[in-house]
């Protein structure tokens, strides 16, 4: 099976080994891929990333807030050249 929407096809995985785990059935991507066409669903990409709550990277984030304060704010130059609209989620990464 060629994907050509990733996001589409790791939420089918997803969804593939939840659906083993609960019946015990095991089924192919492809399958369950067909099953979730044929049902009309979409699988839609999570505008938030799990891996933000784990401890490593909430680690990370508090090293690098502690790194900001060493830095003189005199010395930094903020230019805004972009226009964005943050409720707008993008379709398509490339």
């Amino acid at each position: 099976m060629i994907c050509y929407e990733p996001e589409l096809c790791v939420g089918v995985a997803r969804r593939r080994h939840r659906y083993a785990e609960h019946t015990g059935i095991s089924v192919s991507i492809t399958t369950m891929h067909r099953a979730v066409e044929k049902l009309g669903l979409r699988v839609k990409k999570s505008l938030y990333a799990s891996e933000q709550d784990s401890p490593r990277v909430q680690e990370l984030r508090h090293d690098y807030r502690r790194s900001l304060d060493k830095i003189d704010v005199r010395n930094l130059v903020f230019i805004d050249e972009a226009g964005l609209h943050l409720s707008i989620a993008a379709r398509v990464v490339r």
